[in-house]
């Protein structure tokens, strides 16, 4: 990774973890837009070979005029002065440019499984821009509030969301509600949608798990905490919906890991 025209700019707090550690660690980037750059937190363990992640761009519009610049003063076009950004209002008349979305199907795979943090929190806006027509984060976390305890029938006390990721430290959820949600899920008729967008054994965020069940889950990792929620058996018509949450455990990820494997095994 490198910076330049066209590149974010690289806050790297990340630390190099030892060879106890294993896998991927628990890297995380999150873009910032105010800053044109990307924060890079966590570990990463020494022993581990490099991987390729694919992030958003922070501040397209910044990145884009600082590209056009570079690329002038190549060809021999002085630019004087910095770079300012405005926003001009266009005809109501007039399409400039149009990007349709993806269909939801193909946003799931890379946020359940591949745990992508960014796709999740573009989607929480994404919900709040279609009922409300503003992508405003708030009321994202009223709908989604409101759609857990009205629809998903999950108690009100079981859950506190602060973001879309779960990447908050205010983020509480109890193990209840998430299989209450899965559960819910199972009786709609595009579950087998949702199931083939989770994690499997050797694919996705559980690549790196070692021996499992027959599962479609979504893994969680966070330091000293371990978790992994989903359908045991999921091509059966009646699966085992479970969520098993590890925390406050301080001990190498492929313990706890191993420890959830022995848990789904009972089954």
């Amino acid at each position: 990774v490198g910076e330049g025209p066209g590149l974010p700019r690289l806050d790297n707090r990340a630390y190099t973890a030892g060879r106890e550690r294993h896998d991927k660690g628990t890297l995380d980037f999150r873009p910032l837009p105010d800053r044109g750059a990307v924060l890079i937190t966590g570990e990463y363990p020494i022993s581990e070979p490099p991987y390729r992640v694919w992030i958003a761009q922070p501040a397209p519009e910044r990145q884009a005029a600082e590209t056009l610049r570079a690329l002038l003063a190549q060809a021999g076009v002085e630019i004087n002065g910095r770079i300012r950004l405005s926003h001009q209002p266009a005809a109501a008349d007039v399409v400039l440019a149009r990007l349709d979305s993806p269909p939801l199907a193909d946003w799931l795979p890379p946020i359940l499984g591949d745990s992508h943090n960014w796709y999740a929190e573009m989607l929480l806006r994404q919900l709040a821009f279609a009922v409300t027509g503003e992508g405003r984060y708030d009321a994202a976390l009223e709908l989604l509030d409101d759609f857990l305890e009205s629809t998903a029938g999950v108690d009100r006390g079981a859950f506190f969301l602060d973001d879309g990721s779960g990447l908050s430290a205010d983020d509480l959820v109890s193990p209840e509600a998430v299989v209450a949600v899965l559960a819910w899920a199972w009786d709609q008729p595009w579950r087998r949608v949702l199931v083939e967008a989770l994690a499997r054994p050797g694919r996705g965020s559980l690549e790196a798990w070692g021996p499992l069940p027959d599962v479609a889950a979504k893994s969680g990792t966070r330091r000293h905490a371990q978790a992994l929620a989903g359908y045991l058996h999921p091509r059966s018509e009646e699966p085992v919906i479970f969520a098993v949450f590890l925390d406050h455990r301080i001990a190498p990820p492929a313990e706890l890991r191993a420890e959830i494997a022995a848990l789904l095994r009972r089954f």
